[in-house]
C-alpha cells in the first residue's frame, strides 16, 4: 500500500528483471532506469506512457507484475494498481456499451489518481480496444498540470500489445539466424521504427493486425518508449520453466 523507497524500488525491480525476465534484452536495458527516473521526479512533465510489443508469452504482463510489486508492497492487488483488459473489460464494441466504458474509465481512473498520485494503470491487449477507449485516454497522458482538477503527471500508464509481433518476429529472426548476430547486441531503434512505421500504416505485419490504435498517441509524442519484446528461444523457454519449478519447490 505504501510507496516504497526509490532506491529500494530500483534495487527491487532491477533484480528481479535481471533473475526472471529471459530474453528480452530491450526491457532489461531500458524499463528499470526509466521508470526510476520517473518516480525520481517531484514535477514531471507528464505521465510516464511505455508500450510493450510482441508476441503472447513472452513476458509483456509479467514484467507489469514485476513494476506492481517494486512500486507497491501489495503488488497487483494494491489499491493503487489497477489493470483492464480489452476482451474482459472492454469486449463489446456497440455504441452503448461503449460509452459506458468511457464513462467507467472517466470516473475509475481520476478517482485512482487523485488517491494514488503514483497510480500504475495496465491497458492489456490495447489492439481490440474501441477506438473511442483510447481517445478517453489521452488526456490523462497529456503534458498537462492538471485535467479536471486531478494532476497526473506522476502516474505510470503501461499499454500492452500484440501488434507488430509480425514484424519484431521477422526481425529477430533475420538478426539470429542470417547475421548470427546475440540479441543482447540487437539496436532498440530498429525494433522501434519497425513499431512505429506499422502503427502510422507504412509497413503492414504478415498476421494482417494493425497498429493504428497507437497512431494518435505517436503522433501527439504521447508514448514515452516503445519497449519490443522478443520471440523467446529453447534457452530462454527453459530457464523461464526452470524458474516455476523453483519457486514450487
Amino acid at each position: 500500500m505504501i510507496l516504497q523507497c526509490i532506491f529500494l524500488f530500483f534495487i527491487v525491480l532491477d533484480t528481479t528483471i535481471q533473475k526472471k525476465l529471459h530474453g528480452q534484452p530491450f526491457a532489461r536495458k531500458v524499463v528499470v532506469d526509466v521508470i526510476t527516473s520517473h518516480v525520481k521526479s517531484s514535477d514531471p512533465r507528464k505521465a510516464m506512457v511505455l508500450s510493450f510489443h510482441g508476441p503472447r508469452g513472452v513476458g509483456k504482463n509479467y514484467l507489469s507484475t514485476m513494476i506492481a510489486q517494486a512500486l507497491y508492497a501489495d503488488g497487483m492487488t494494491s489499491s493503487c494498481v489497477r489493470g483492464y483488459s480489452a476482451t474482459r473489460h472492454f469486449k463489446h464494441h456497440d455504441l452503448n456499451n461503449v460509452r459506458n466504458y468511457m464513462d467507467m474509465l472517466h470516473e475509475e481512473i481520476p478517482s485512482l489518481v487523485r488517491r494514488c498520485p503514483r497510480a500504475l494503470i495496465i491497458f492489456d491487449e490495447m489492439e481490440k480496444m474501441p477506438g473511442q477507449l483510447i481517445d478517453t485516454i489521452k488526456p490523462f497522458v497529456e503534458e498537462s498540470e492538471a485535467v479536471d482538477g486531478v494532476d497526473y503527471r506522476k502516474a505510470i500508464f503501461i499499454l500492452l500489445s500484440n501488434s507488430a509481433q509480425g514484424l519484431i518476429e521477422e526481425q529477430t529472426l533475420l538478426l539470429r539466424r542470417d547475421k548470427s548476430l546475440e540479441r543482447e547486441t540487437f539496436r532498440l531503434k530498429g525494433f522501434q521504427k519497425l513499431i512505429r512505421d506499422h502503427a502510422l500504416g507504412v509497413t503492414p505485419d504478415k498476421d494482417g493486425g494493425t497498429g493504428l490504435w497507437q497512431a494518435d498517441l505517436l503522433k501527439h509524442h504521447l508514448v514515452n518508449y516503445l519497449i519490443p519484446f522478443l520471440p523467446l528461444e529453447r534457452e530462454h523457454v527453459e530457464l523461464c520453466v526452470r524458474d516455476v519449478l523453483r519457486e514450487m519447490g
